[in-house]
């Protein structure tokens, strides 16, 4: 069911994704859109005016985009490497190695889930503006539109999964018909659990007493598990049911289609949905048991199969990270996937290098948390940094996005050593070049990432008090537009300015226009009471 690539929104991943876009182009008729939003290394962003995919080897569906309305302005979409991205007025596709069908829409914003959303979310947003002293109305609001955002996210991978489904029965045809049409509830509707279960338990009986049509019944269960599996992604999209229920529904779906057909695709995708949704104890269990038929699999047929091995083991890693008592267990999956990724590399770089580089910036993030082997977390940061570095030289398109954002995490990392700030100053400001060559040819995408590494290098220079002041200075002519040199000696004292001058707020043009949002940005706290004062 399409899992081959799968990556928690927090770790980075590789390049191969098949990532469909079948709903994406329509995800534009919010009326308050939110933040820049970038997908790097396999990450799922959701949600925004500006959505970014990055990533190469990405199968990609494209919909045809509308035309500009008052409500909906004209749609582009935008790729750049593998990851997944939902939601957005403006999206791009880039990389190396996409395959772009642009023939499948879906009127996802007419569905009523959607519009349900929208109109509590609509309210949240007046109820928060007009009464800004009351937190519980900001909280609601930051409830709503998180819902809003996975409800996005949800129907993006419905739309990979509908992308690679055999449509070989009538209830297939016609709940892709309704979902197509945005029409989800319809969708539920004809895949009739009841009427579905009947079918099943008949195949069941079938099964057993005519073992000479084992293999045409199998074929009409494994049919029988892929609408179940339909009916348990479509259940996850009703985000009108309460959240235990829509998870327990969803659950049972998936269980009835194991039944039918309990195969490596169909407990990967219920591990997924597990894991995605906080349940870590079953989630790792199916898991265990998919490793555990992948590798079989791979024994036999390694080129085919240990990627998925490798992509497995990365998932429970991710899960057993998660318990501060299990670090060194998930340091052991993280080396095994390494591993794989390493043997795959060699014969075949350009794949799976990108895969080494990923998990090594795995590693590297767990490594670092114990202070007693930061020399061992900096290797592998280095390491990753070189495989990317390589990789940007043919591909910087690509790749340049990584090559920065890994120069950050090796800074963060030096900075912590007082006697190496200027080491780590040196790769601030390397990152830091990179983003701003990204960001003048798609600053929608890279200001954000422009803002998160000034921020910290701002904070390594705040760290040295015999440059403060001279760094604030310097700062705050620049804000004004001004040459600090025209405000030397007595002609300029910080103390005597008003503090309405040192901390000028946001225009009102920029509270009042919907069309202003926050990009969340990583180690960016300083920046809070900033962002605090736009319209988010």
């Amino acid at each position: 069911m399409g899992w081959w690539k799968t990556n928690t929104v927090w770790i980075f991943s590789g390049i191969g994704v098949s990532v469909p876009l079948a709903l994406v182009g329509w995800l534009m008729a919010t009326p308050a859109p939110g933040p820049a939003i970038s997908a790097d290394n396999g990450g799922v962003a959701v949600g925004g005016n500006q959505v970014s995919i990055t990533g190469g080897g990405n199968a990609v569906t494209l919909p045809t985009p509308p035309a500009a309305t008052d409500t909906a302005p004209a749609a582009t979409v935008r790729a750049d490497h593998n990851g997944q991205a939902v939601g957005g007025d403006n999206i791009s596709i880039h990389g190396d190695g996409n395959t772009v069908n642009q023939n499948t829409t879906n009127n996802y914003y007419k569905s009523a889930e959607y519009q349900a959303l929208n109109k509590a979310l609509t309210t949240a947003q007046q109820h928060a503006k007009d009464h800004p002293e009351d937190p519980s109305f900001s909280q609601e609001l930051a409830e709503l539109q998180q819902k809003m955002a996975d409800f996005k996210r949800d129907v993006l991978q419905l739309a990979e999964e509908f992308s690679k489904l055999k449509i070989n029965t009538e209830r297939l045809r016609l709940a892709k018909q309704h979902f197509d049409a945005g029409d989800y509830a319809a969708a539920r509707a004809i895949l009739d659990a009841e009427k579905m279960g009947q079918d099943q338990q008949s195949l069941l009986d079938e099964k057993a007493r005519l073992q000479d049509r084992q293999a045409e019944n199998t074929a009409h269960l494994e049919d029988n598990a892929t609408e179940f599996i339909l009916k348990a992604q479509l259940t996850a999209l009703d985000y009108n049911l309460p959240e235990p229920e829509r998870i327990a529904q969803t659950s049972g779906y998936f269980n009835q289609a194991l039944k039918s057909a309990r195969t490596p695709d169909n407990v990967f995708a219920f591990a997924r949905f597990m894991q995605d949704h906080n349940q870590y104890a079953p989630a790792e269990a199916l898991y265990r048991e998919v490793l555990g038929q992948l590798r079989q699999l791979a024994a036999a047929n390694p080129a085919v199969y240990l990627p998925n091995v490798a992509t497995t083991l990365n998932n429970l890693a991710n899960l057993a990270q998660v318990d501060t008592q299990r670090r060194k267990e998930a340091e052991g999956l993280y080396q095994e996937a390494l591993g794989n990724y390493r043997q795959l590399a060699a014969t075949n770089p350009a794949v799976s290098l990108p895969d080494v580089a990923m998990t090594l910036n795995n590693l590297a993030a767990l490594v670092s948390d114990d202070t007693t082997r930061r020399k061992e977390a900096e290797g592998l940061y280095q390491e990753a940094l070189g495989n990317y570095r390589q990789l940007a030289v043919a591909n910087p398109a690509v790749y340049l996005p990584y090559v920065a954002a890994t120069l950050n995490n090796l800074a963060n990392l030096v900075s912590d050593d007082t006697a190496r700030r200027k080491e780590a100053e040196g790769l601030y400001q390397e990152a830091l070049g990179n983003y701003r060559q990204l960001a003048a040819a798609n600053p929608a995408v890279y200001l954000p990432d422009v803002a998160t590494t000034l921020n910290n290098l701002a904070n390594l220079v705040k760290a040295d008090t015999s440059r403060r002041k001279e760094q604030a200075r310097q700062d705050f002519s620049r804000k004004l537009k001004w040459d600090p040199s025209d405000f030397s000696g007595e002609k300029f004292s910080w103390r005597l300015l008003p503090s309405a001058a040192r901390l000028r707020p946001a225009p009102a043009a920029i509270h009042n226009s919907p069309s202003v949002r926050c990009a969340p940005l990583a180690c960016a706290n300083d920046l809070t009471p900033f962002r605090d004062g736009l319209a988010c």
